[in-house]
């Protein structure tokens, strides 16, 4: 995803986006930066797992760094191209909901609106469509990702954001994997979730899913919660701010943190691109994955944790793009016709309900 925040922002949800924020008058005070761990991605491997894990159960936020093959400046670059383009061009990459024209729903540009508050213009790319299963292509997250065809560097434009979400997938998947030995599973214990080979993403100021992965590409603006207090995170060129959503601070007993997060105006042109990286539709998703043995690998946490029994009563069992198209249908009205594709008999009564 790529974001534009113009004082707008622009967001590449590739399950990524391309974010480009614009300017308003109303921008907000950055105060005092705060300063996220640095975790260096060429660390020998437990060491860094150590890290993640320290930090996922307190701050919920780090900083990984010295990624091979990452140069936010190519990102940064791509970015501005892709917003000076046209209005004419790109009014061809609207979602549906902006032009209906446009068979795309879920992936596409979202321009800017007059008097909406985010002030961002976000392009959402997603998986390419060959890779998605025949089984995937039924469900309603998974479409043609609409590209550029004009000027003649769009060609490159798309080349160098497919190989970038290529970085982005590997990075994750090792920090998911990561989270897994450090949580006492296998390093493999995720991949039954994502083994389809499709990645589902939405752009939300709260976290509601796995791992995101954020490029600030030097620009300040987020802010995380910080006893009681949001606190502006230190901008760290050639870093990505990592993350965990709700749902997987949920299904490890909360022992992991969802921290509360947002992104204020800075009174000035923005630029962000925010990669989530989740579980496939059809993952089955269960209230918990920690158990007695689980908790007893996680020294000093099984007095914290939420006890797995009142969890389990609490949450059931539920197929992970349910969730998700229920999470961003309630945030968006411009992706309810995501509700029009295939989708499971639990997610079929809660639209009748919401119909009545």
């Amino acid at each position: 995803m790529y974001t534009n925040q113009q004082q707008q922002q622009t967001s590449l949800l590739l399950e990524e986006s391309l974010r480009k924020t614009a300017t308003t008058k109303g921008s907000v005070e950055l105060g005092e930066f705060y300063d996220l761990a640095q975790i260096d991605w060429t660390w020998p491997r437990q060491k860094i797992i150590d890290e993640v894990f320290k930090e996922l159960k307190t701050m919920g936020f780090f900083l990984i760094t010295n990624v091979p093959g990452y140069d936010e400046s190519d990102l940064l670059h791509w970015g501005k191209w892709f917003c000076s383009l046209s209005e004419e061009e790109k009014k061809k990459l609207h979602k549906r909901v902006w032009n209906s024209e446009n068979k795309n729903i879920y992936r596409g540009l979202a321009p800017f609106i007059d008097n909406d508050p985010s002030h961002v213009e976000i392009f959402d790319m997603g998986l390419p469509y060959d890779q998605v299963t025949e089984e995937e292509k039924e469900y309603s997250l998974h479409e043609e990702t609409p590209w550029p065809v004009e000027p003649e560097e769009s060609k490159q434009f798309r080349e160098y954001m497919e190989g970038h979400y290529n970085l982005r997938v590997s990075v994750a998947s090792e920090l998911v994997g990561m989270i897994a030995e450090g949580l006492g599973k296998p390093a493999g214990f995720f991949d039954q979730w994502y083994s389809h080979d499709t990645l589902i993403t939405i752009a939300q100021h709260t976290d509601s899913g796995f791992v995101t992965l954020l490029s600030t590409l030097g620009y300040p603006g987020l802010q995380v919660l910080v006893n009681d207090e949001f606190r502006s995170v230190r901008p760290v060129k050639h870093a990505f701010v990592i993350n965990i959503g709700d749902m997987l601070s949920r299904i490890t007993n909360y022992i992991l943190k969802a921290t509360l997060h947002r992104v204020i105006d800075i009174g000035d042109d923005r630029y962000s691109s925010p990669f989530f990286f989740e579980p496939h539709y059809a993952a089955k998703i269960p209230s918990t994955i920690m158990d007695k043995e689980s908790l007893s690998v996680i020294e000093n946490d099984a007095n914290k944790a939420r006890d797995a029994d009142e969890v389990e009563k609490q949450y059931e069992e539920m197929l992970y793009g349910d969730y998700l198209i229920d999470k961003i249908t309630g945030y968006c009205l411009a992706y309810q016709g995501l509700w029009k594709g295939k989708r499971s008999d639990m997610l079929k009564k809660q639209l009748v309900e919401q119909e009545q």
